[in-house]
């Protein structure tokens, strides 16, 4: 779930949230909001909705999602030619 990911990371970035500032936030812990952002585990579309809703995120469409895991499909098979 690279969007998840992608909108986690780049929402902790934006707002210079740490790890623990950010799970109190989402309700979850500080454990797993790094092994999300790490992509070592994943959450169920009903949490993934939870959290966005909690950060006040906005869904991004199907054809979005289907974009950027094709975006970073492509970017993986480069780096790893290069």
């Amino acid at each position: 779930m690279f969007f998840f990911r992608e909108a986690l990371k780049q929402y902790k970035l934006k707002k210079s949230l740490t790890y623990t500032e950010l799970a109190k936030k989402i309700k979850i812990p500080t454990s797993t909001v790094g092994m999300y952002i790490r992509g070592k585990r994943n959450p169920s579309i009903q949490k993934i909705m939870e959290i966005f809703q909690r950060l006040n995120i906005d869904l991004p469409s199907w054809s979005e999602i289907k974009k950027m895991e094709k975006r970073k499909k492509s970017i993986t098979k480069n780096s790893a030619t290069s």
